[in-house]
């Protein structure tokens, strides 16, 4: 009988928020956009928002920031939008305005990622719009001093509408990226900005370098997570056949676009959102996944499910080496000192022998416990937790 196990952490990674109009405005050398037949709105931030409380999560939503521009400071970084110098941003100011403080009251229920400014990039000479904003189709990236200017720009943008610190996740606009590690490329400027987790396509990612794992890697400090494949395309709105979808998933990253998330009637988005609900909360009930209550925790989980071995001693004591985790944490700052464990017998909450065990999360009627469990003890690769006389234990199944 399996008695533990370190569960996937699945966690939504939602791309293109951020967008206010909702056409397509490539073929006019402007931005792709969500490509959905009607304009952005407050009641779709809402929707993200109920997600998240629902879920008792915070969605990582990559957000697109250009719209969001009041002050038409991109007209500074012209390789960030489509009318380069001349850029005038037409969305109201009070709408950004409602949807930032609405944004801001709910952090708790919504993380905000870095996507890009305006998704594409706008050439210098020309003014030609070029896919993607961060790297090109063969994913070279841009020019060291664009790939700055825009993450400044960003930061600025954040800034202008109080958004909190820059974020520390990460999805590259069109998945345009060349994992290089021991290159001075983008990952390398992406650290630099405090990006600690970055996820991608990683069986469709250039590479200069072999993967750590087939699920993850360490870029210059960045922990990349596997995005294998997303349920949706870009422009879907409106499923109502999320649960099943739910097959595809084969990592720990609900990926998708905003669109996905929404109803083509704003006013009734929050039927989508019970419609993802209802799905997404049926990987609780499976013994080998949890949903994860942000992207760090999500993100995390990989590195202790590949390197943590544990064993039982003495019948009544459960082991955990970290040994490989732990050479990899000094790689990755993003490597949390806690991580997931589901069990099927009930474990003594409060500290043990370098680990501190939570209070489980799920209770009730399912056959398991998932618990947190923190380590303590820095510098040690071993801990342990004090089981029940494992004779004296009846299975919770």
């Amino acid at each position: 009988m399996e008695w533990f196990t370190l569960p996937r952490a699945m966690q939504f990674v939602i791309d293109d928020v951020g967008w206010w109009r909702g056409r397509d405005d490539h073929d006019k050398n402007g931005p792709y956009r969500t490509n959905i037949c009607r304009d952005h709105c407050i009641n779709d931030y809402v929707a993200l928002i109920e997600l998240g409380k629902r879920l008792k999560m915070r969605p990582l939503c990559a957000f697109i920031l250009c719209e969001w521009d009041k002050d038409n400071i991109l007209r500074q970084c012209p390789t960030s939008q489509w009318m380069g110098e001349n850029w005038v941003n037409d969305i109201p100011a009070e709408l950004m305005e409602e949807a930032a403080d609405l944004l801001n009251a709910n952090s708790d229920h919504i993380e905000i990622g870095l996507h890009g400014v305006g998704h594409e990039y706008w050439h210098p000479e020309t003014g030609k719009g070029e896919r993607a904003e961060f790297a090109d189709n063969n994913g070279n990236m841009r020019p060291e001093e664009e790939i700055r200017k825009h993450l400044e720009y960003f930061g600025k943008l954040m800034d202008m509408h109080n958004l909190g610190p820059f974020p520390v996740s990460m999805f590259p606009p069109a998945a345009r990226y060349r994992y290089s590690p021991n290159k001075k490329g983008l990952g390398y400027i992406l650290s630099q900005y405090g990006i600690k987790y970055l996820t991608l396509p990683i069986n469709i990612t250039w590479t200069d370098a072999p993967m750590l794992a087939p699920t993850f890697s360490v870029e210059h400090n960045i922990l990349i997570i596997d995005r294998h494949i997303d349920m949706y395309d870009y422009n879907v709105i409106g499923p109502t056949d999320q649960m099943k979808q739910l097959y595809k998933l084969t990592n720990t990253v609900i990926g998708m676009h905003w669109p996905n998330v929404l109803h083509q009637d704003p006013e009734r988005n929050l039927e989508i959102v019970d419609k993802w609900v209802e799905a997404v909360k049926t990987l609780e009930n499976d013994f080998g996944t949890c949903l994860a209550e942000d992207s760090a925790h999500a993100f995390s989980q990989e590195p202790y499910r590949w390197g943590t071995a544990i064993w039982i001693e003495g019948g009544n004591r459960l082991v955990f080496d970290f040994k490989r985790v732990d050479a990899l944490k000094s790689k990755s700052s993003g490597i949390l000192n806690e991580f997931y464990f589901k069990t099927k017998v009930k474990l003594q909450e409060g500290m043990h022998n370098g680990i501190m065990v939570s209070p489980p999360a799920i209770q009730g009627d399912r056959p398991f416990y998932l618990y947190k469990l923190k380590r303590i003890e820095e510098g040690s690769c071993r801990a342990s937790v004090d089981l029940p006389k494992m004779d004296d234990v009846s299975p919770l199944i």
